[in-house]
């Protein structure tokens, strides 16, 4: 799977997810060309036979061929980032979608592991400021 790598600017190296969420925002562009913001921190809410149930997806984005985007943003990715997070989500998304992992950092263990085909991973590397 492709790995972006871009700069954070350094007055941001020390903020939290919410901040590297607004840099992701800004830049999506970077990462790939036509995608449009929706919106972020959206809620997501559907039924179960439980009751209602909800995600917040961080970023919901619209690409180039009409297809949600749900980015979710970590200062350090995980593999439950990936499997229980994301990939829930988009179980749970109601049409067609695909997922991004947005990160800070994402590890070298991560980088290699086999990935669905609609997640891609985005990495923001602080140190080639």
């Amino acid at each position: 799977m492709p790995v972006g790598i871009y700069a954070i600017p350094r007055k941001m190296r020390k903020h939290p997810e919410k901040k590297l969420e607004g840099w992701f925002i800004k830049n999506l562009n970077l990462y790939e060309d036509g995608l449009r913001f929706i919106q972020s921190q959206f809620r997501h809410v559907w039924m179960e036979p439980c009751g209602k149930r909800f995600n917040q997806i961080d970023i919901l984005a619209r690409d180039k061929n009409g297809i949600d985007v749900l980015i979710e943003v970590k200062i350090r990715a995980t593999i439950y980032t990936i499997e229980n997070q994301l990939q829930y989500y988009m179980k749970k998304w109601p049409c067609e979608c695909r997922g991004i992992v947005a990160a800070k950092h994402i590890p070298k263990h991560l980088k290699s592991l086999p990935l669905p085909s609609d997640i891609t991973l985005w990495e923001a590397k602080d140190d080639i400021c």
